[in-house]
């Protein structure tokens, strides 16, 4: 039998939180009530009476206060679902506990747990769970629930209490299709653990789906063989809900066939060997029948001829161009009959049908301005290259940061072939001018003592440097009197490999990278860590490209939902922007004794 692919285990279910949806799909919101809240259930009445009884949920009579209060929470509710966890987070901070019914502090629990998992802080999201009395919640809330706490856990390692919250998650679902994403985030978590404990082997349900998932985890070399083997399992558990998942799986539609336009030549060869790379490694990931794989070289040929030739034989999908030119020489088409994932961003081009999705320098200026922004800096300095780089950078800082109110007090340049900065370093922080006026003093009073001291009207340091200039700046500023002046640079700080040993000089420097690099956030068979043989082949500087490779395969199949529903991805989280852009939202950190630690901006 033929099975369909199992989405990753975890990338779906993060995008639901940030939607506030179950699974991947999200239906048209209804006109909001006032929530029910659970009363305490009266009684049992003997059988023998017919009595009308107070349905189990009914919201209480309202006070202008109460219902005020009520408000606040929807509006948390809605700001979550339209992807705004930074302003969830602070109007629910405005919400004191004390004047909470119980109800009312469940429900803010948990939209704190829900803030906190979309930007991956499990252990803080599950202390956030652990307030909560779940038998108390109204139905629809107790999915969320759930379905929080199955993706917490599995954040932390715990697979198998993962599992068995979305095994109850099952009985709060209404919509077939959030059953099934649900069933199959239970067969892709247990496909991962090496096996049940002996005490989790007694609950028969969990039981038959572990069972069920090891079959279509490694099938038979010969389908009949296989297809026998899951005959025998469907006989063997009756009334099970793996029998509907296994409907579902035969009824699905085989997959179109999917161009890849890559630069297989030339000086952009390796870049695309890297997104080739992370490609095949998702695309072999998948159980079950596979689309079909069309490769083309868009060093040999226009990548508008090489569109038209895959439309022609057959593609359903087409991925890339690569570089830039090529993605303008595509433009140049009529129409996209077939819709194109292109691996750049030029912003001038916006079509019907052709999206944009790159590693842009934009989206890693605009998050290191919204984490500088959010723990409260306005008052910056900036200390780029001296190059076209640094100037591209340097002009992305400073227009994402006025756009948020803040002040660029000063900026300058260094030069990447030296090492010793401090003559940039202290006209940046005006050491220069207190050493001069010091020259001044001393004429006065020889027997002075010069302590430097820096500039005053900063209140953070952007930085844009790669790791090995950063481990040269980083000490030098703080020997020049940083002070406690916290610095953001962008992600080219970080190598994407840990290495404690040389970035122990990178301590205290604030970023934003791809959450694939993090070891907080875990993509399972497709990790990091479970991938090195992949991506060791690369020079560290092509990580992020296998990273984007892994999302190139699985955002093909999205790109009508991503308007609506954001996508969890190895380089960041994925939203549909203006112009058919794909926007990337990073997961930040601090390096601490030499090692990146995932910071919660959104956490209480």
């Amino acid at each position: 039998m033929e099975t369909i692919h199992m989405r990753r285990y975890l990338l779906c279910t993060l995008a639901a939180y940030t939607l506030l949806s179950l699974g991947c799909s999200t239906a048209t919101k209804p006109a909001k009530k006032a929530r029910p809240v659970a009363a305490a259930p009266a009684p049992a009445k003997p059988k023998a009476e017919t009595v009308k009884t107070a349905p189990l949920y009914q919201p209480p009579a309202q006070t202008p206060a109460t219902a005020q209060l009520a408000a606040r929470l929807h509006a948390v509710e809605d700001l979550l679902q339209q992807g705004r966890a930074a302003e969830a987070k602070t109007l629910a901070d405005s919400l004191n506990p004390v004047d909470l019914d119980d109800a009312q502090k469940d429900l803010l629990n948990l939209y704190y747990a829900q803030i906190l998992l979309s930007s991956g802080e499990a252990e803080l999201a599950l202390k956030s769970l652990g307030k909560i009395t779940p038998r108390l919640l109204a139905p629809e809330d107790k999915s969320k629930y759930w379905q929080a706490q199955s993706f917490a856990l599995s954040l932390t390692g715990n697979a198998l209490n993962s599992v068995r919250a979305r095994i109850e998650l099952d009985n709060w679902l209404k919509l077939p299709k959030d059953r099934q994403d649900n069933y199959a985030a239970i067969i892709e978590a247990l496909q991962l653990l090496p096996g049940l404990p002996q005490a989790a082997q007694a609950d028969a349900q969990l039981a038959g789906w572990q069972s069920l998932a090891l079959l279509l985890k490694s099938p038979a070399a010969d389908p009949a063989i296989g297809q026998a083997a899951l005959q025998q399992w469907q006989d063997s558990h009756p009334g099970h809900p793996g029998n509907g998942y296994l409907q579902t799986l035969k009824s699905q539609p085989a997959l179109g066939a999917i161009a890849l336009l890559l630069p297989g030549s030339g000086v952009f060869a390796q870049a695309g060997e890297a997104i080739k790379a992370g490609f095949m490694a998702a695309y072999h990931s998948q159980t079950g029948s596979k689309p079909a794989l069309q490769f083309y070289d868009t060093h040999q040929t226009g990548a508008l001829e090489l569109y038209q030739q895959a439309v022609a034989a057959g593609a359903k999908l087409v991925i890339g161009p690569l570089e830039k030119d090529s993605l303008l020489n595509l433009a140049n088409a009529p129409d996209f009959p077939v819709p194109v994932l292109a691996l750049n961003v030029v912003p001038s081009i916006q079509r019907n049908n052709l999206y944009q999705f790159g590693l842009s320098p934009a989206d890693d200026a605009e998050e290191a301005v919204r984490m500088a922004m959010h723990e409260g800096g306005r008052n910056a300095i900036l200390l780029t290259p001296d190059n076209d780089a640094g100037k591209r950078t340097a002009d992305l800082l400073n227009e994402n940061w006025l756009l948020q109110d803040g002040r660029m007090v000063h900026s300058q340049t260094y030069d990447t072939r030296a090492t010793d900065h401090s003559a940039a370093i202290k006209q940046l922080l005006l050491i220069d001018e207190s050493e001069a006026r010091f020259s001044k003093i001393r004429q006065y009073f020889p027997d002075s003592q010069y302590i430097p001291r820096r500039r005053q009207d900063a209140d953070l340091l952007f930085l844009s440097a790669y790791s090995k200039e950063a481990r040269n700046i980083n000490p030098q500023l703080h020997y020049l009197q940083l002070g406690d002046l916290p610095i953001y640079a962008t992600s080219s700080v970080f190598s994407g490999i840990v290495n404690k040993q040389q970035d122990h000089d990178l301590d205290g420097i604030n970023f934003c990278d791809i959450p694939w690099v993090f070891d907080k956030t875990d993509f399972g068979p497709l990790s990091l860590s479970a991938l090195q043989d992949v991506w060791a082949k690369f020079p560290s500087s092509y990580l992020r490209l296998v990273a984007m490779g892994l999302d190139a395969f699985t955002l093909g199949p999205k790109l009508d939902q991503l308007l609506i529903t954001p996508y969890r991805g190895a380089t960041g989280n994925l939203s549909l922007a203006s112009g058919n852009r794909i926007k990337r939202e990073l997961t930040c950190a601090q390096f601490v004794n030499g090692k990146p630690q995932v910071k919660a901006l959104d956490g209480p």
